[in-house]
Parts: structure tokens; sequence; C-alpha cells
């Protein structure tokens, strides 16, 4: 499965904004992103913190109350082929290191 791409991060006061793009698919899809402080992203779909998406195919989003330091993050894009909440497939992460919040 392709992994999305462009993802981009934006730190600010509190906040992170990022926003991403993937390659249109003609199955489900469900973009998973998570966070971890510091400059190592999440290696895998369960790793660091999850990230409440507005929904599965989401390519923004702004994180507000964060407390002053370095957060990395990792994005995915899990498959459901069949529609029926089995993922049938993940996409390797799109990462991005270091984004700085003050």
């Amino acid at each position: 499965y392709q992994p999305p791409f462009g993802l981009l991060a934006t730190g600010g006061s509190g906040q992170v904004a990022l926003t991403w793009s993937a390659m249109p698919r003609w199955d489900f899809l469900r973009f998973v992103l998570r966070r971890a402080s510091g400059s190592t992203p999440p290696a895998t779909v369960t790793d660091g913190t999850g990230v409440t998406l507005a929904s599965d195919d989401a390519t923004s989003v702004t994180i507000s109350g964060l407390a002053a330091g370095t957060y990395s993050y990792s994005l995915f894009v899990l498959y459901d082929e069949k529609r029926d909440g089995t993922t049938s497939g993940t996409s390797a992460p799109q990462k991005y290191r270091s984004v700085v919040v003050t």
C-alpha cells in the first residue's frame, strides 16, 4: 500500500498544525496519526500517542494544548478493502521529526 506523502508540520504557541496527502484508492482507507515527545517518531501504528482526526480521510489537523518542547509524528494509512472494520494492510509511515512547540 502506498504511504501518505507531503507530511508537513508547523509548530507554534502550544500547538502543531499538520497537513498531508495520499494516493487515491478505490478501497476504504483510514489515516492514523501518532505523536511522540522528542525527535524520534513512532515506529509502528501502536507506538506513541494517538492523535484524533476529524474523519477517517482527513488531510489536516491542528493539535492544541501541547506543552513547550519538541514532538515528532508518524502518519499511517490503514486499508479496509471489505469495509468491515478489518484492516487488510498498513502503509509504511510518513515521518516528521522535530517540530518545536513554544
